[in-house]
């Protein structure tokens, strides 16, 4: 075989590896386990403009002292980043 024929089946192979990956249901499986790991598990986290003190509630020790603190919680988000598990509490907005 010339190299010129080399080449055209190396083309025509590489062709057909790239269609493969046009449609979700022919991705080979050692692309798409890849494509998983990289992408399902890292988590979306940015930053928030809620402010830092929109989820105070007001606590009256019977006249001796008032002060704001944290009010429970609607929820937790576990997020874990390099092996390290977060909770983060969350509170539903409304609307």
């Amino acid at each position: 075989m010339n190299d010129y024929e080399q080449l055209k089946r190396e083309l025509e192979e590489l062709q057909r590896w790239k269609k493969s990956l046009e449609s979700s249901s022919s991705i080979p499986l050692n692309i798409d386990q890849a494509f998983r790991a990289r992408f399902l598990t890292a988590p979306v986290i940015k930053v928030s403009a809620k402010g830092n003190n929109s989820e105070d509630r007001a606590v009256d020790e019977g006249g001796v002292a008032t002060y704001n603190v944290l009010k429970e919680a609607d929820d937790f988000l576990e997020v874990t980043v390099d092996n390290a598990i977060y909770y983060i509490p969350v509170y539903t907005a409304l609307t």
